[in-house]
């Protein structure tokens, strides 16, 4: 499988989804319910309010959007790789090792806050990764802002990634003051309008804010997840490695791109001590770096015994955790 993800070829995305549907099809057999937590924001609940209370919604629809969520993000973040040479050639290890991490644990293929703000963090990512030589980079960094403070309205915790934006800009251009401005301004674009809409509404008195605090991680700690734990590790260790062993092959762009990346994953791991939840739904804020390392893993190794283990030991997990969690 390794081996055709590998190859750069257009119709990957197509297989991309085909395994997705292999990995993530007991999503569509089963009735699913969005999953809900404290650090939850406003648009997130009322987005879930909305469609339960329009009618008489199957439990097969989160299942489906989360699924064609999992697919484009895998699809759009593989692009990333391949149009910022993430890599020293084109591949589509990156989408394949997405679909593969987030099938380790029922909650990252459920819909929740924290899937849908994956695909704002994906995008940041990509427009930062284009920034240096944008014709309007104050639009464009207005947008980040704007990004992240819709990403706040989502998924609280996302407050945290301000510190990805700025530390993005200042890695890929200089500093101007003026940028810096216009981003903040796009951060409180949002708060500006939900808390005039919280004035003319009468509602901000019974506004209540849930805000992220120190606490220990809460992980699960089964078999499976236990398993889930070790495999993480050692695919991410592996890539991480023989990506360093071949930066010096990279350009200086495509080195301060795996910086955005590597603070990104700073922060993303920042989150086991700092939520207000005992869910390890938050822990899919990680599958993004996680699939770019991993994606180095299945690609760099001379040895093609090690990608080939490695992957198999990740698709028969994902398959027991998917269809056969119940035994465990």
């Amino acid at each position: 499988m390794t081996g055709i993800f590998r190859a750069s070829n257009p119709y990957n995305n197509f297989l991309l989804i085909i395994y997705a549907f292999i990995l993530k099809g007991h999503l569509l057999l089963g009735q699913g319910v969005p999953v809900e937590t404290l650090s939850d924001g406003a648009l997130y609940r009322l987005f879930v309010s909305v469609i339960r209370y329009s009618g008489d919604v199957s439990g097969k629809f989160f299942n489906i959007v989360a699924l064609a969520l999992l697919c484009m993000q895998a699809i759009y973040l593989n692009n990333i790789a391949l149009k910022n040479r993430f890599y020293t050639k084109s591949n589509y290890l990156t989408g394949m090792a997405y679909l593969l991490i987030t099938s380790l644990f029922e909650p990252w293929s459920s819909f929740s806050s924290v899937l849908v703000v994956n695909s704002i963090f994906i995008w940041i990512i990509s427009r930062l990764c284009v920034l240096h030589n944008n014709n309007r980079p104050k639009s464009m960094v207005f947008n980040l802002g704007l990004a992240i403070g819709c990403a706040i309205f989502i998924y609280l915790p996302s407050i945290q990634f301000i510190l990805l934006v700025f530390a993005g800009i200042s890695i890929v251009r200089a500093f101007r003051a003026n940028e810096w401005v216009i981003c903040l301004l796009g951060l409180l674009t949002p708060v500006y309008f939900f808390g005039a809409w919280l004035f003319l509404s009468n509602n901000y008195l019974g506004f209540k804010i849930v805000l992220p605090h120190f606490m220990l991680p809460y992980l699960p700690y089964d078999k499976l997840s236990i398993a889930a734990y070790i495999l993480i590790s050692i695919g991410v260790l592996i890539g991480f490695i023989y990506l360093q062993l071949n930066m010096r092959r990279q350009v200086v762009q495509v080195r301060k791109q795996w910086q955005i990346v590597f603070f990104f994953t700073v922060i993303a791991l920042s989150t086991l001590f700092i939520n207000a939840d005992k869910n390890v739904v938050f822990t899919l804020l990680f599958c993004i770096p996680f699939s770019l390392y991993l994606g180095g893993a299945f690609f760099y190794p001379a040895k093609k015994w090690m990608p080939f283990v490695l992957h198999w030991s990740f698709f028969l997990l994902a398959i027991a955790s998917g269809y056969f969690s119940s035994y465990f």
